[in-house]
C-alpha cells in the first residue's frame, strides 16, 4: 500500500530579508520540538521497528526533511544562517542535541506522548502490540 499525496512542495519566497521573521522560525528548525527533531524521532522508530511500520515510518522522516528543507531556505532567504540551533532569552545559542529525541520503542508509547501518530491519518490500524527487535 502506498499512501502519499503527489503534489509539488511550495518553493519559498520572501518579499524581503527580516532577522525577526527568521528568529521565529528558528523553533520551528532546531528547536526541542522541531523539523530536526521529528527527523531523529522517525528515523529511531524506522530502526528498531519491524515492516510494514518500518517503511512507513522512513517515509514519514523523509516528508519531514523536506520540511526542514523548506524552514531552512525560508530562514536562509530571510537573510539569517540556518544553524541548528535557537537562541535563549539570554541571547545566547542553544545547539539543537540528540537529547530533544524521544526514544519510545512502540507506537503506542508514542502516541501516549504526542497522540495519534499519523496512522491514523494514513488509515493504516495500529497493531495491538508493535513488534521490536
Amino acid at each position: 500500500m502506498e499512501y502519499y499525496v503527489n503534489k509539488p512542495y511550495p518553493v519559498p519566497r520572501v518579499e524581503q530579508k527580516n532577522k525577526e521573521y527568521a528568529e521565529i522560525l528558528f523553533n520551528s528548525f532546531a528547536g526541542m520540538v522541531s523539523e530536526e527533531t521529528a527527523v531523529h524521532q522517525y528515523l529511531y522508530q524506522h530502526f528498531i521497528l519491524k515492516e510494514p511500520y518500518k517503511t512507513i515510518l522512513e517515509k514519514i522522516a523523509i516528508v519531514e526533511m523536506h520540511h526542514l528543507n523548506l524552514l531552512a531556505e525560508t530562514i536562509f532567504l530571510l537573510g539569517e544562517d540556518p544553524k541548528y540551533e535557537v537562541e535563549s532569552a539570554e541571547s545566547i545559542a542553544i545547539p539543537w542535541t540528540s537529547s530533544y529525541v524521544p526514544y519510545p520503542k512502540d507506537l503506542k508509547a508514542t502516541q501516549n506522548r504526542y497522540g495519534p501518530l499519523s496512522y491514523e491519518a494514513l488509515s493504516i490500524p495500529l497493531p495491538s502490540r508493535a513488534s521490536s527487535r
